[in-house]
């Protein structure tokens, strides 16, 4: 127990501060979003690779070694004019049953051929380049959309990951703040009980108002409980959004924005929206994508040409005469051209489909722009009426504030209950509440507006 309270120690003194960048900075190295569109990355790279390595040169080193057990043979009729020959030694035989043969006629001889040698063995090198072939290239070019695509993607999953951080992040915030101000409240209740038993052991309060002011506490100890465990929720919630290590301490330090920014014109953002939007980027890049596939059935219909050559070394010969040296050269070089003429209408259907497609996405791309807009025409309506709300809560704030201060000091003059210092309690809490709650929206709505115009991933990630 001794050695945990030590290390419990040890651990609050080195504890790092974190602040808004650094968690982002966190988030795009160990959240599991990033780590995902990483790999997806690394996918859109192999295929850039594996479409342009069908323009380059395929060589391949071949070898093949053959012993052969059993060699057929192929009996050949070879013609001997004027009677047939000793195959050993080569002297004429005559035919006694019929010697007019030998003057007159041809006669054949029978001999066995071997169609084949003990051993053959041949090594060399295949070279086949493609010359022409427009799927090849239409597969290039396919292939640097795809990258467009992923990149797009990748930045769209970053404006993800920074919108989540930063919401995380002021829901802390907002957690911590709220607790801070039923924390205050608190502080005020148990004030009120300890002046309330000063008037009651004087005689000039009645129990009543000793019993409204102990409830009072237990219930301001209750609503700072409740706040406590929210914002002990947010803070696990923030971890896991970033990547964080559960069983580490995470402090925040932070601050809403006290001073109301200048909003822009909806004209300006909507612009920048279109521009810069990675899900438009997104989605325009996935039409491109689509027009290429058009362009690669298209070239079903055009030659291919492709150059093969070969460079061999060969032998095919018995035990015996199987040596390096008797490797021969057998090389060749060859062009050949391919015409498509007819493939049962199959190119047809398929430049049909991947025309619809492509159209399909741009619809999608010209829908998307529509409720992006209009998404953005809400997010910022919400930022106007955000900094109204910040500048009302203001003053009522400062209202509360007074009116507490008025009904706590005529309560310990006697000249009122404590139901109206109740009442003040509660109008000051809801004035502090409705003040962070409007500068929450405001900090989530710049939050969602930097997002919606593609702002954080073009270098700014405040």
């Amino acid at each position: 127990m001794k050695y945990f309270l030590i290390l419990l120690f040890l651990n609050m003194i080195f504890t790092k501060n974190y602040n808004l960048s650094e968690l982002i900075n966190i988030a795009l190295e160990k959240s599991p979003q990033i780590k995902l569109a990483n790999e997806d990355k690394k996918i859109s790279l192999s295929h850039s690779i594996e479409a342009r390595s069908a323009a380059l040169p395929r060589i391949q080193f071949v070898t093949s070694a053959t012993r052969n057990y059993n060699v057929a043979g192929q009996p050949i009729d070879f013609p001997i004019p004027f009677g047939v020959l000793n195959p050993v030694t080569g002297d004429p035989i005559p035919t006694e049953w019929n010697p007019s043969l030998q003057e007159t006629e041809i006669i054949p001889d029978e001999i066995m051929f071997s169609m084949g040698r003990d051993y053959s063995g041949l090594y060399g090198i295949n070279i086949n380049q493609t010359i022409f072939d427009g799927r090849v290239f239409a597969g290039i070019r396919a292939s640097n959309k795809f990258k467009n695509l992923t990149n797009a993607s990748y930045d769209s999953q970053k404006e993800e990951i920074i919108e989540n951080t930063k919401i995380s992040f002021y829901t802390v915030l907002l957690t911590k703040k709220v607790t801070e101000v039923f924390h205050k409240s608190l502080k005020r209740s148990k004030d009120n009980l300890f002046n309330t038993k000063l008037l009651y052991d004087s005689g000039k309060t009645n129990e009543l108002e000793l019993i409204r002011a102990e409830s009072m506490v237990k219930d301001q100890e209750t609503t700072y409980s409740n706040a406590k465990k929210n914002e002990i929720l947010a803070l696990e919630k923030l971890k896991l959004t970033i990547g964080f290590n559960l069983s580490q301490n995470l402090n925040i330090v932070g601050a809403f924005k006290d001073s109301i920014q200048i909003i822009p014109e909806f004209n300006e953002i909507s612009n920048q929206l279109l521009a810069q939007q990675p899900r438009i980027k997104q989605l325009e890049a996935n039409h491109d994508l689509l027009q290429e596939d058009v362009n690669s059935y298209l070239s079903e219909f055009l030659p291919s040409i492709e150059l093969t050559g070969s460079i061999h070394k060969f032998q095919s010969q018995n035990k015996d005469n199987f040596t390096w040296k008797n490797f021969q050269d057998n090389s060749s070089l060859s062009i050949n051209i391919g015409l498509p003429l007819f493939n049962g209408f199959g190119s047809t259907a398929r430049i049909m489909r991947a025309k619809a497609n492509a159209k399909k996405a741009y619809y999608h791309s010209e829908d998307l722009k529509n409720n992006l807009l209009l998404d953005l025409r809400n997010i910022h309506l919400s930022l106007i009426e955000a900094n109204e709300k910040i500048n009302a809560g203001n003053k009522k704030l400062e209202l509360a504030s007074r009116g507490y201060n008025i009904a706590n000091d005529l309560f310990l003059t006697g000249m009122t209950t404590q139901l109206e210092l109740l009442g003040a309690e509660v109008s000051l809490n809801r004035a502090e509440l409705n003040l962070l709650q409007a500068k929450y929206e405001f900090q989530i709505a710049l939050v969602k507006l930097s997002r919606a115009i593609g702002k954080n991933t073009t270098g700014n990630t405040k």
